[in-house]
Order: C-alpha cells, then sequence, then structure tokens
C-alpha cells in the first residue's frame, strides 16, 4: 500500500456525519479534532514511509542500530523499522531486497556442503533474514547450509558447525549506545571456547566493522594475536576525508595474492575488492605470543587487504561524530582483510561487513507538504527511476525526492566482491 493511501480514509473517518440519533457537536472540540487528525496521519505516514521502510517491505527481526543523540519523544511517534538503521543524522541503512546474486558453477550440490552458523546470539547488527540476506544467499546457492546461531558460544553449541561466521557483534550496552567506552559483545568462557574450537580445526570468519563493533570484537580479535582499532578509515586527499569507498587492486598491491583471489580456475580470478569504511587492525605482539604458545601447530597470517598510503583511522568519543579535534592515526601498511591457519583450524578476519552484504543507503528528504514527516526511498524506487530523479505519485499528491545509493554487493564497484566471497568461503572449507 502506497504510503499516501491512508492519509484519505482517516481523514474521512474523522469528517463522517454522525448517525442517526447521535447529537450533531462532537464530544471533541474542532480544534482537538484537527489536532488528532493530524496524529493519526503522521503515525500512518510513518508506519509505512518512516525511516527504514521506503516503497517496499523488509521482513526482517533483527535489531537496529542505534541513531546516536535520538529524542525519545520522537522516537515515540516515529518508532525505528526492524531491518533498518540510522548510523549518522538522516540516513538510514537496509538489505537491498532487489539484489539476486547467482553462482555458475556452485562448490557443493544444493544443501550437501558445510554446514556455516551465523551467530545472532550476540546483538548482531547482521543477520540471515536481515542485511546479511545477500551473503546467506549466495553461500546456500553454492551449497552451503546456512544457519543461524542464537546460544552463547561453547564446545556443544559450536560442535555442529562447519564454519562459524560473526559479523558485527555487540555488547548488550552498546546496542543504542554507540559511544565510548565500547564493551565486549563475548564473555572470556566463549571466547575460549571458540579459540579452541579453531585450534583444534574449527573455521572462522571474524567481521567487525568500525566503531563500536570493532570495539565489541576486540578480546576475541586479540585471543587470535590480532589488535582490532576501534575506529573509522577514510582514504585522506589534500587533509580532508573522502567518501568512505575504499578499491584494494593487485596492481598497486592493496590487493594480496592468495589462494582467495586467486580461486580455483581462471574464472574465479579476483583483482579488485571493494570496502566501505571500516576499521584497520594488525598484529599485536603480545597476544601473538600467547596464541603460538597454546598452539602446538603453526600460527601463519596472510594480509589480504591492506592499507595504502594516505589512509587515516580516526578515533571519536561517540561513532560518526568527527570534529578538527577528533584524534588520528595512520594506518598505511595496516590490514582490513587476513587470513590465518592457527592449529588445525582456520581464521579469516575482515575490519568491514557491507562488502558482504547488499544494502541501500537512503538519505531522507523533508516532505515539502508535512512538516517534519520524513521519507526515504527504497531499492524499487531506486531501479525504476534514474539518479537524481522524482517519483511521482497519482495527480494532487505531492513530490517525493529520493536520495538512495547501493552499498555492499550491489554496488557498480564491488562488482567482484561476491567472487571474492565465495573464494573466501572455499578457502575456509579447504576447497583452496
Amino acid at each position: 500500500m502506497s504510503c499516501f493511501s491512508k492519509i484519505r480514509p482517516i481523514a474521512w473517518l474523522s469528517a463522517r456525519r454522525p448517525a442517526p440519533g447521535v447529537g450533531t457537536r462532537s464530544p471533541i472540540g474542532g480544534l482537538n479534532a484537527a489536532c488528532l487528525v493530524l496524529v493519526l496521519v503522521m503515525v500512518s505516514f510513518s508506519n509505512d514511509c518512516g525511516p527504514g521502510r521506503g516503497t517496499r517491505s523488509v521482513q526482517s527481526t533483527q535489531a537496529t542500530g542505534p541513531r546516536v543523540g535520538v529524542d525519545n519523544r520522537k522516537a515515540l511517534l516515529f518508532p525505528r523499522q526492524p531491518g533498518a538503521s540510522r548510523q549518522d543524522d538522516g540516513v538510514v541503512q537496509r538489505a537491498d531486497r532487489g539484489f539476486v546474486p547467482a553462482v555458475t558453477h556452485p562448490a557443493y550440490p544444493s544443501g550437501k556442503g558445510p554446514v556455516l552458523c551465523l551467530d545472532e546470539a550476540h546483538h548482531d547488527y547482521h543477520r540471515v533474514a536481515g542485511r546479511f540476506r545477500a551473503f546467506c544467499d549466495l553461500a546456500r546457492l553454492d551449497g552451503y547450509r546456512v544457519r543461524s546461531l542464537r546460544q552463547a558460544f561453547s564446545s556443544s553449541s559450536l560442535k555442529s558447525c562447519g564454519i562459524l561466521v560473526i559479523a558485527n557483534a555487540l555488547a548488550a550496552e552498546n546496542v543504542h549506545h554507540w559511544r565510548r567506552p565500547v564493551h565486549s559483545a563475548f564473555s572470556g568462557d566463549e571466547i575460549a571456547a571458540v579459540r579452541q574450537w579453531v585450534i583444534r580445526g574449527g573455521r572462522l570468519l571474524l567481521i567487525a566493522d568500525h566503531m563500536p563493533f570493532s570495539g565489541s570484537s576486540a578480546g576475541l580479535a586479540r585471543a587470535f594475536g590480532i589488535h582490532f582499532l576501534d575506529g573509522f578509515v577514510f582514504a585522506m586527499q589534500g587533509g580532508t576525508r573522502r567518501k568512505g569507498i575504499l578499491e584494494f587492486r593487485r596492481r598497486d598491491r592493496t590487493l594480496a595474492d592468495h589462494a582467495v583471489t586467486r580461486g580455483r580456475n581462471a574464472s574465479e580470478f579476483v583483482d579488485q575488492v571493494t570496502t566501505f569504511t571500516g576499521q584497520a587492525f594488525t598484529r599485536d605482539a603480545e597476544a601473538m605470543a600467547r596464541l603460538k604458545h597454546a598452539v602446538s601447530g603453526p600460527v601463519h597470517f596472510s594480509p589480504l587487504l591492506l592499507f595504502g598510503p594516505s589512509v587515516v583511522s580516526f578515533q571519536p568519543a561517540v561513532a560518526w561524530r568527527f570534529s578538527p579535534k577528533t584524534p588520528r592515526v595512520n594506518v598505511t601498511g595496516w590490514w582490513q582483510g587476513a587470513v590465518a591457519h592457527v592449529g588445525a583450524g582456520r581464521l579469516a578476519l575482515f575490519g568491514e561487513a557491507a562488502m558482504f552484504t547488499a544494502q541501500v543507503q537512503c538519505r531522507r528528504r523533508r516532505h515539502p507538504s508535512v512538516p517534519g514527516v520524513s521519507v526515504s526511498m527504497g531499492a524499487t524506487a531506486q531501479a525504476s527511476a534514474g539518479a537524481g530523479a522524482a517519483m511521482h505519485a497519482k495527480a494532487g499528491r505531492p513530490t517525493v525526492r529520493r536520495r538512495c545509493r547501493a552499498m555492499g554487493l550491489g554496488h557498480p564497484k564491488a562488482r567482484q566482491n561476491p567472487e571474492f566471497i565465495l573464494n573466501l568461503l572455499h578457502w575456509l572449507s579447504g576447497i583452496l
């Protein structure tokens, strides 16, 4: 149903004549009735076209990321919709249901591959039915059996998993507070259980994006000898932050030559990977020494995505709040993707999550005729109109302009990301 289609019925109900035998005076005054109608119209508009909904339905049960500094009174009138998040002022981010992955040569027969468990027990920002749907669809098409894991990590809960994927886990304290201090999403016992599971042959893909996600997974990364820098990485140009799109290429050696980038044959060869902001990480010498002491077999890390020159990590106190005084760290030579053999198991770590997803990021526009109400256009409208175009409703209805862009697998510069993901899963599974 269109977001404007409910306005007329509500207004009509408010203006109905009283039934025969009922007094002609309303029990509420004309002014109060008008105010009530306005509130109902605004709530109805919010439910259909509020942040994260746009013009197409998003069926998701996952928790949403917070918008820092949201007024609670506004949140009552415009409730946050499932499957969407506001990560900075006026920006809505949600799954792009219009993206359909394809796999030409599956690694396994349908439903016969390893069990891939996606963590959903730690306030994870990405889930099977939400923003990680494209990744899960891609894995299923390749033959993997995708499952949600909603239990705390332990030897028993991990027993059935061939590959464990953790994508932007969050501590309970930071779900609605994307600011420092950032707490661990995992208990000490869980971290120990995951490390032991990997050492004994488990396969782990740990994805932790920019602050606060990198901070929430820092303890788990440290158990594997890695230091997650809880910030936001940007390429700089003349002292100014560029847009948060980073391209890693073979020709400048920011994309490493490895089995993951070579694939099984020439058709799976990858020479560019694109990421979207994220964080930087590197080895932690002290933590690495402890890991090697605990592992009887080898521990060997291979970076896949390496930051080139002029890449800086901003370290704000509150997510997405930058100023000239925000601390910065030069992360040239640091990593945003790496893989490792740890004992009998395999480990992959990535400091950016959108590269594994298909999402739409929309900046809300004020509606010209309804003050205080904002709308965002969804993937359907984005596909049906060119960039910068307007969506025109029926005659007499206002024009709504959208500012949306694809992020992740649907981005024009990320066309090789799906093959990179498949190659990564193949490496974790032992095919490569």
